[in-house]
């Protein structure tokens, strides 16, 4: 502390460091600045300390939380994708990144709504831009543009991430490809319009 001290005094500038009590309970912010007096004189210094306990205590939790998410995210077989608000893409997994025929570094580039074919962008768009603003979740299915140029079924489950005032700030979605349901609800349908004409 005597150094830390002298040092401020000879380079009048702030120091700032992590400390912790002997016990290692309690964990502060130790911040030097130089004193000036009324005549302007450096005159000493001024100590202060903040109580960050509760931080240092959370970061581990914390960290191992953040282990488990990704871990669970890259592990599961429906795609996972997270976006900002104007949807461009922040994170996807790997089986998102095999639906939508495209790697990471490619979708980091892209938004959500340059994956959603044109017949379904206006609807689906302004489902995700609503979602952004209400932060309430909502579920889709539309037709993903892959980058193979093939269009693929999917159903998303989204959910809007707080941040921590409670504003909008992510968008979470889940997506689980229904390609091979969506075509035979249509061969199903065209088999009863045919079976209709006929009778």
């Amino acid at each position: 502390l005597k150094r830390d001290v002298t040092k401020v005094l000879r380079e009048l500038t702030v120091l700032e460091r992590e400390v912790e009590l002997h016990d290692r309970r309690s964990s502060f912010i130790m911040r030097i600045r130089p004193y000036r007096s009324i005549e302007r004189v450096i005159d000493g210094v001024v100590m202060t300390f903040v109580d960050v306990t509760d931080r240092r205590n959370a970061e581990p939790a914390q960290a191992v939380s953040e282990r488990r998410f990704t871990t669970i995210v890259n592990q599961t077989a429906v795609g996972v994708a997270e976006t900002d608000l104007s949807g461009r893409f922040l994170l996807t997994n790997a089986a998102f990144e095999k639906m939508a025929d495209r790697s990471a570094e490619e979708l980091r580039r892209l938004r959500r709504r340059d994956l959603i074919n044109p017949g379904d962008a206006a609807v689906i768009v302004e489902r995700f831009d609503c979602a952004a603003l209400d932060g309430k979740p909502f579920e889709a299915e539309y037709r993903l543009q892959r980058g193979d140029g093939a269009s693929l079924w999917v159903h998303d489950s989204v959910s809007v991430l707080a941040d921590g005032d409670g504003g909008a700030n992510r968008v979470i979605s889940v997506t689980l490809e229904i390609d091979k349901r969506k075509r035979a609800e249509d061969q199903a349908d065209a088999r009863r319009r045919l079976g209709r004409g006929h009778a």
